[in-house]
């Protein structure tokens, strides 16, 4: 694959070859928790259908309550899965 076409495709493209390539592999650590890219990448798809029974296919923006943690970034992936754009909103503040 050219370096052109690889640009082309979405980050949701790139996290699903990671998950078919490690699935074992860690995708994020923290001091508490670690999650493989395997169990990441099912958390991403229930929500992601989740957000889809909700919100339907349409492109609209998703509003994501974060806090830092690993479910925040699984949230993130299971909005650009579903095909929107999201709106962080950092609950710390």
């Amino acid at each position: 694959m050219t370096l052109v076409a690889e640009i082309e495709h979405s980050v949701s493209y790139f996290f699903e070859k990671q998950v078919a390539i490690r699935p074992d592999h860690p995708a994020v650590k923290t001091a508490i928790h670690c999650l493989t890219y395997e169990a990441m990448n099912q958390a991403a798809n229930r929500l992601a259908h989740a957000i889809l029974q909700r919100c339907g296919d349409q492109p609209l923006p998703v509003v994501l309550l974060l806090n830092g943690d690993i479910a925040s970034l699984t949230a993130i992936f299971a909005a650009l899965k579903a095909g929107k754009w999201y709106i962080p909103v950092d609950i710390a503040t």
